[in-house]
């Protein structure tokens, strides 16, 4: 499978000097703002990702809530419209493709620490929630051991 969605090596490091002549064309401008770009990109993903996580944790608490005094299927389904009620404007497809991707980046994360999103480089979270769950244990499994 050989899947990594955490890096482990150092990040590219920004060259540092100055450009005296100022050019927004010259090859070093260009190329601090690629780096800056790409660290922007991974913090976003990074924050993308929290969310996700975030949000699977609320629908899975909600719904561990509900389990207590209702039936699996009951329990999920209030634990839904109750989401659903907060959301309003928010369609029930597009409620359930963003709980879906939640609750898989929960499912991980909860796993393998939450620490780890921090280490995210170049996956983001729609890459990370299309995973199979092989894919997800074969992660687990690398980062637990």
């Amino acid at each position: 499978m050989g899947l990594s969605p955490v890096d482990t090596e150092s990040p590219d490091t920004e060259v540092s000097v100055e450009n005296p002549g100022g050019n927004p064309d010259s090859f070093l401008n260009l190329y601090n703002r690629i780096i800056k770009a790409e660290e922007h990109s991974k913090a976003s993903n990074q924050e993308v990702i929290r969310s996700y996580y975030n949000f699977g944790a609320q629908m899975t608490r909600r719904f561990d809530q509900y389990n207590l005094s209702y039936p699996k299927r009951v329990a999920e389904a209030k634990a839904n419209n109750e989401a659903i009620k907060q959301l309003s404007g928010v369609s029930e497809t597009a409620f359930g493709k963003r709980k879906e991707r939640a609750l898989r980046i929960y499912d991980l994360f909860s796993c393998i620490g939450t620490d780890k999103i921090g280490r995210i480089r170049s996956f983001t979270a729609m890459t990370i929630s299309k995973l199979s769950p092989e894919d997800i244990d074969y992660i687990i499994v690398k980062c637990i051991s």
